[in-house]
Order: structure tokens, then C-alpha cells, then sequence
């Protein structure tokens, strides 16, 4: 199984059903957006010819998570583990944290940095969630 967040590589299938290089994603109960993802699977596996046990199944699972989050104090919004820095949205470089004065991520490759920061959890958090901008063009429709 392949996930695409690293801190869920210890979560495994050890009946070997899900081929090693199958994308997996996992939904979490505290995960605020996970009822409303689960809904809308099961819909469109119904949609798509799914058995309507499987899709019961799923809505029970949508229900059962709003209820953990109303006895746990309503779920979070969904985030990265701050030791855990996506790849450069340049170059795909791995991210390292920096500090002086103030904290930043940079990318060990291409030297792209990140918003400056007063903690290391929030320069993470800004380098994970940054939006990519396009590059710059000039006349003729070159990027600059």
C-alpha cells in the first residue's frame, strides 16, 4: 500500500489483499471533512453499481464519525504532522527547516523558501499549505 502521508506508513494490510503499489487514503474520525468525503463515496458508488450493503456500511461509518467528534469536541480540520514537510512545489526537493532569529523551510535543491515564521510548527505549516504561483511571463508569453 502506498500512502501519500508518510506517518501513515505504519498502517499495513498484513493479509497482503492491497497490492504494494496501490494508493491508499485513510480518513480519520477527527478529521471534520471525513463524514461529508464517506457520503459522498457511497454515492457515487452507488452510482456507479455498488451494492447497497456496502454503501450502508459506508453511511453508518459517516454517522459514527459525527458522533465521535461531537463526544471529542467536534473533530479538527484536517493537517500534516509538522515533522513532515511536503516536497518543493518547484522542483520536488525535500523541505529542511531552518532557524535563526525566526524559522523557515527551504528547499535543499532549488534554495525556494518559504513564508518566515516565529516557530517551527508554523514555518512547516506554511510551507505544507502554500499555494504554487505561476511563474512570471514577459512579453511574448515567456516565463521570466
Amino acid at each position: 500500500m502506498k500512502h501519500k502521508r508518510p506517518d501513515y506508513n505504519r498502517i499495513q494490510d498484513p493479509a497482503g489483499l492491497i497490492p504494494a503499489d496501490e494508493p491508499v487514503f485513510l480518513l480519520r474520525g477527527k478529521d471534520r471533512a471525513a463524514p461529508a468525503a464517506v457520503r459522498f463515496w457511497a454515492e457515487a458508488a452507488l452510482a456507479l453499481g455498488a451494492d447497497g450493503e456496502l454503501t450502508s456500511l459506508a453511511y453508518d461509518q459517516a454517522a459514527a464519525m459525527e458522533a465521535w467528534q461531537a463526544e471529542h469536541g467536534g473533530g479538527q480540520v484536517p493537517d500534516l504532522p509538522t515533522s513532515i514537510l511536503l516536497p518543493c512545489p518547484f522542483c520536488a526537493g525535500a523541505g529542511e527547516n531552518w532557524h535563526d532569529t525566526v524559522w523557515w523551510v527551504s528547499c535543499s535543491s532549488c534554495s525556494a523558501d518559504g513564508p518566515v515564521s516565529d516557530t517551527e510548527a508554523a514555518a512547516a505549516a506554511a510551507w505544507n499549505t502554500r499555494a504554487l504561483t505561476p511563474a512570471p511571463t514577459v512579453p511574448g508569453g515567456e516565463k521570466a
